[in-house]
């Protein structure tokens, strides 16, 4: 049996970039709380979702009484940790007129969190008082928590 130089250099050139790779992943990865930002570390510690991105601008639009859209965002947000009535089910319009009277044409802040599988953009919104539109609409009783999500976190 022939011996293959350049095939035994090959492997071993592969088998010592996967081995550096794999130790880079570990070395840079060990501690993933030192990539997040200083607000987010604090909503960790707090036990508040972290977030990713503010989003500010007026309210334009509302679509229900979880759901919203302001001017300088194009995707709809959705109120994280908000649980109202959907259209075809008893206090959507209720839901729908407190939101309204809430938000429209207000200017919010809104914490952007994630996005979810239909695109909409998950946030927790506050007034320009400081104020959270989320926890006001469940604090009204048109809209209850959405446990799944919060764990709790407007309970308390």
């Amino acid at each position: 049996m022939k011996f293959n130089f350049n095939r035994y250099k090959l492997r071993h050139w592969i088998f010592w970039l996967f081995f550096i790779a794999l130790i880079s992943f570990f070395f840079f990865e060990s501690d993933f709380s030192n990539n997040l930002s200083s607000a987010q570390q604090e909503a960790l510690r707090a036990n508040e979702p972290p977030f990713s991105a503010i989003i500010k601008g007026r309210v334009r639009k509302i679509v229900d009484g979880d759901s919203l859209y302001i001017n300088t965002h194009r995707p709809q947000i959705r109120l994280w940790g908000v649980d109202a009535p959907e259209i075809n089910e008893k206090g959507y319009k209720a839901a729908t007129k407190t939101l309204a009277k809430i938000a429209i044409g207000q200017y919010i802040s809104c914490k952007k969190i994630t996005i979810d599988k239909y695109g909409r953009t998950i946030a927790r919104c506050f007034l320009n008082n400081g104020d959270e539109i989320n926890r006001l609409m469940i604090e009204s009783g048109t809209a209850k928590e959405y446990f799944r999500f919060t764990k709790g976190f407007y309970s308390r």
